[in-house]
Parts: C-alpha cells; structure tokens; sequence
C-alpha cells in the first residue's frame, strides 16, 4: 500500500477533500494524518505512518519514490486529482453522486472555480447559480423560462450558459451546492464547525 504526502498553505481544502484524495490515491479513508509536519528543513520526512495520507502546510521539494506519493495541493494544484468516472464510482456514491463529483471537478479545472475563486462570493451568488441552474430545469426549452431565470435568478451580466437536459442542468446546480457548502465550511469559524 502506498504511503502520501498531500502539502499546501492553510485554508486550500486539504482537509475537506482528505477522504476524496485518499480514495483517489487508493489509500483507506481512514488513514489520513491532517497537521502533519516534517522537520523544520522540510527535506527530510520523518515519521511516516506506512500505508497513510499525510496532510500537511510544510512545503516540500522531495519527488515520488517507489513507496511514497508526493503532491501539492494549492487550490490551483487541485485539477491534477481529477478522478475518471470509474476511480469515482469505486468510492460507493452510486451513479449519480459520482456524477456531480465530476461536474465539480469539471467546475474548478475548466472555469477556475476553485477555493480560492469560491471565497471571494460571499453574498450568496454560487447558491444563486445553483437556484438558476435548478429553476431552469423545469422547462430549459422555453424561452420565457430561459428570460425568467436569465433576468431573476441568474447573479451574472453575462448569458447563462447552454445546457443540453434537464439532466445535466440539475447535476451542475448539485456540484454547485457542493461548492457553495464547502465554502460555508472553510469561512465558518472552529466553533461553528464544532456545533
């Protein structure tokens, strides 16, 4: 089984995508060790639990070994995880879940809807997206639909973008819940997050 480290600053989203990453690196989702720290250099590595994801902020400049799976995981780094759909279906979120994993993954790799991007909408405009994506799938046929939604709902000056289903319009509004619930997260204090 092989061991990883997954390195990035604070607040990147290490720790809220841990057990997606430990399945996408075929590591158990409980074996993951979040705050773990290298020595000061952050050359040597220290301490390894064999068969376990390392989560930590130290940076390093070690590369893959045999055994071990060295990755930076900056909001912008976080593309190069993108899973297939069969590594996510192994995760036993069944077909539709699986699918709304991967729209969220399309989200940030094609239009940089990262963490980062995500956290500078805090008055609501990525669950408004949602809403629209959502209310649009009643009738994405109907033009009085499409202006409807366009004029009320969307938060953007630009056009909304063109879906082909009702389908796909309610698997883009889903992954973008995800993302707007992952950002209430990263933006709650650690009280919050207690209670």
């Amino acid at each position: 089984m092989k061991t990883a480290i997954v390195y990035g600053p604070i607040g990147c989203g290490k720790t809220s995508h841990a057990h997606l990453i430990a399945q996408l690196l075929g590591i158990p989702a409980d074996n993951i060790v979040d705050d773990w720290t290298s020595t000061p250099a952050g050359r040597a590595i220290p301490r390894l639990k064999p068969g376990y994801l390392h989560l930590s902020a130290d940076e390093f400049q070690a590369e893959d070994g045999p055994q071990i799976t060295i990755r930076s995981f900056d909001s912008f780094n976080f593309p190069r995880f993108t899973p297939n759909l069969d590594a996510v279906r192994q995760m036993g979120l069944g077909m539709i879940g699986s699918e709304i994993i991967l729209e969220r993954f399309r989200q940030i790799e094609e239009y940089d809807y990262d963490a980062a991007h995500d956290d500078d909408h805090r008055q609501g405009e990525i669950a408004a997206m949602a809403a629209a994506y959502s209310q649009l799938s009643t009738d994405h046929e109907n033009e009085a639909v499409q202006q409807h939604v366009q004029g009320e709902l969307w938060p953007w000056d630009e056009t909304m973008p063109r879906h082909h289903s009702r389908r796909d319009l309610l698997i883009t509004a889903a992954a973008l819940l995800v993302a707007e619930i992952e950002r209430i997260d990263r933006a709650a204090t650690p009280a919050e997050q207690e209670g």
